[in-house]
């Protein structure tokens, strides 16, 4: 359960958008400071994001990577709503004070009480994406030969107990997220691949209230 409500919780991540780097950062290589400043931007303006995503977790222990489908929405302020797709179905719901984890096949949810103290740990938030320098030691990952559409940065959060790094790819010009990969504290990896991105569409608050199923085991945290 913990490897994968590890897998779960990077999923929990901000939207994406659409800003070009200055006309004078074109002719030049970007600086970190560069790509920090136009993600900023970019997210200043997303207040909330529907997207499905491709996550495969690798774990160190057994050689094998686990494949998984699935679905997530985020809205400001600090509420997101996750769904794993069967046959490892899982539900992450945060109502911006509880994040309650569902997991349909050991007929529990643990419910976590404190949010905010596990948002390093779950990757990045629509809400923290304006402080993203203050959360994380950022760097800008040196491009090499082919030359490529995507900036990388590694992010290494200042929190003590939370992931060990994360690696954010985006693409060049309007700052996509193409891809995140999260590092797990037992050495293994969390990638996850991002599709059918929509940019503030109307959620209603009640897709961020989790009511447990008759029967579910609740486990408070």
């Amino acid at each position: 359960m913990g490897r994968l409500r590890a897998g779960v919780l990077v999923v929990a991540l901000a939207a994406l958008g659409a800003r070009p780097l200055p006309t004078d950062a074109a002719d030049s290589p970007p600086t970190v400071a560069d790509v920090v400043a136009g993600l900023k931007a970019t997210y200043a303006k997303v207040t909330s994001v529907r997207a499905d995503f491709n996550q495969v977790r690798h774990d160190v222990i057994t050689g094998k990577d686990e494949r998984m489908r699935g679905r997530f929405a985020a809205k400001r302020p600090r509420k997101m709503r996750v769904e794993i797709l069967p046959p490892n179905a899982v539900t992450v719901v945060a109502d911006g004070t509880h994040l309650s984890i569902y997991t349909p096949k050991q007929n529990q949810v643990v419910v976590m009480k404190d949010l905010g103290g596990a948002a390093s740990s779950m990757g990045v938030l629509l809400d923290d994406f304006d402080r993203i320098d203050t959360i994380f030691d950022v760097a800008l990952v040196p491009e090499k030969p082919p030359v490529k559409l995507t900036h990388t940065l590694t992010l290494k959060p200042k929190q003590a107990g939370a992931a060990p790094g994360l690696r954010l790819t985006l693409s060049k010009q309007k700052f996509l997220m193409q891809n995140l990969v999260i590092e797990d504290q037992a050495g293994g990896s969390t990638e996850m691949n991002f599709l059918n991105i929509r940019l503030n569409p109307d959620l209603p608050d009640s897709e961020f209230v989790f009511v447990p199923p008759p029967g579910v085991q609740v486990i408070q945290q």
